[in-house]
């Protein structure tokens, strides 16, 4: 059903939440009504920040305004499941950040709850929002690159990891660690060039080389991974090389996809290009022009108001969260 009113959004998280907002606040569609946060401090700055007209400590009291439309979960990951359920189940639509769950199990979940609840939940994979990924998206499904049958996905820091002893380290609250917290970006931009084929089979290996010793020096908890590999399998014959870290010896942080095609293949790495054959030559090309991109955010409040699915589901967020699991599950078994 199509809406020409303002879309009244909630921010639930203001850490990462704030990014949200910024966004939000651009929307010309789009109303910041309420913000949610435990730390009271940070709640009524942001909430003055953003002459948000409401603000609770509490998520509850939020999602439970008849007067609001929609809500970013913008909180760690074991909170994913349970409040974006709640939002749905309270009439919300949800955009929820990244990985969409701490299990597959949760995620279906939240699948099934949005589609109870007839409402829209959408992912927060931002790394496909840039002129340059819908550019090479846009190529790919022009048959750019004829059959798509192998890529890499990376996502590597020297040394990175998040706070010590903080809920990204410890897996009852994070889910894993380097895998779920970056390689998820790197992941998913993959599997979005590729149209999301489904997964046939997964091998996995996970390591935690650096993060033990330096929490354990520091009394901290640590018992996630900070690094983690793996290799997907596709149903369509197609296979997904992944590699994530946290802390390795390695040269450089890098964050890329290849793609590999029978007609051509391309990269992000260093900006989007394109390699392909003409007239017997191998020829390198990047984009000449690209269309501007609407924020995740603006996307989310276009779908609500206009009655259309996102391009990023929740469904895509099930799909790499099974991905996860099995490369953990993997590893474990290894």
């Amino acid at each position: 059903m199509k809406r020409t009113q303002k879309i009244n959004v909630g921010v639930i998280g203001l850490g990462m939440g704030r990014w949200h907002l910024q966004n939000y606040a651009k929307c010309a569609n789009a109303n910041v009504l309420a913000v949610c946060d435990i730390d009271e401090t940070r709640l009524k700055a942001v909430q003055m920040e953003y002459d948000a007209p409401y603000a609770y400590a509490n998520y509850a009291e939020l999602i439970a305004m008849d007067e609001l439309d929609a809500v970013t979960v913008a909180l760690p990951n074991y909170l994913h499941a349970p409040v974006t359920i709640a939002a749905l189940r309270a009439g919300k639509h949800v955009l929820v950040e990244k990985p969409m769950a701490t299990s597959a199990r949760e995620a279906e979940e939240m699948v099934a709850a949005a589609k109870r609840a007839q409402r829209i939940l959408m992912m927060h994979f931002n790394y496909r929002f840039t002129p340059e990924h819908f550019f090479l998206k846009d190529y790919v499904q022009s048959g750019g690159l004829g059959e798509v049958y192998f890529a890499k996905a990376f996502y590597l820091r020297r040394r990175g990891i998040p706070a010590l002893g903080s809920w990204f380290t410890q897996k009852a609250l994070s889910g894993g660690g380097a895998l779920c917290d970056i390689g998820v970006h790197a992941l998913d931009l993959a599997l979005w060039l590729m149209d999301y084929p489904q997964v046939s089979d997964v091998l996995g290996a996970s390591y935690a080389k650096f993060g033990p010793p330096l929490a354990q020096k520091a009394k901290k908890t640590f018992d996630v991974d900070d690094l983690s590999v793996g290799l997907i399998k596709f149903e369509n014959g197609a296979s997904l090389f992944l590699e994530a870290s946290w802390a390795s010896n390695i040269a450089k942080d890098e964050v890329y996809v290849d793609l590999y095609g029978t007609k051509g293949g391309l990269t992000t790495r260093g900006g989007a290009k394109m390699f392909y054959e003409r007239a017997g030559a191998q020829v390198d090309a990047a984009p000449v022009r690209v269309r501007p991109v609407e924020t995740p955010q603006q996307h989310f409040v276009n779908c609500i108001q206009r009655g259309m699915t996102p391009i990023c589901p929740g469904e895509h967020g099930l799909a790499v969260q099974r991905i996860l699991d099995a490369i953990y599950a993997s590893s474990l078994n290894a």
